[in-house]
Parts: C-alpha cells; sequence; structure tokens
C-alpha cells in the first residue's frame, strides 16, 4: 500500500477490524485491520 498517506480530495481513509460479505465475516490474513478509500457523501 505505497501511498495510503497521500490526501484525496473528497475521499476519507477507512479502517475496519472485518469486513462483512455474504454473511460471513472477514479477518485480515497479515494485519491487525483493512484499510481502504472511502468517498464522503455530501
Amino acid at each position: 500500500m505505497g501511498n495510503e498517506k497521500s490526501f484525496k480530495p473528497g475521499y476519507v481513509l477507512v479502517f475496519a477490524k472485518y469486513i462483512r460479505r455474504k454473511g460471513r465475516i472477514i479477518y485480515p490474513k497479515r494485519g491487525k485491520c483493512f484499510r481502504f478509500w472511502a468517498k464522503v457523501k455530501k
């Protein structure tokens, strides 16, 4: 994840301990949490 600290206008960096998909909980394999950019609702 090379540029995780760079700023993206209109987006916010989100951290999550797990992700729910199709009723199942997915945990990260090699880290403590998932991180991803999410678009800010206006």
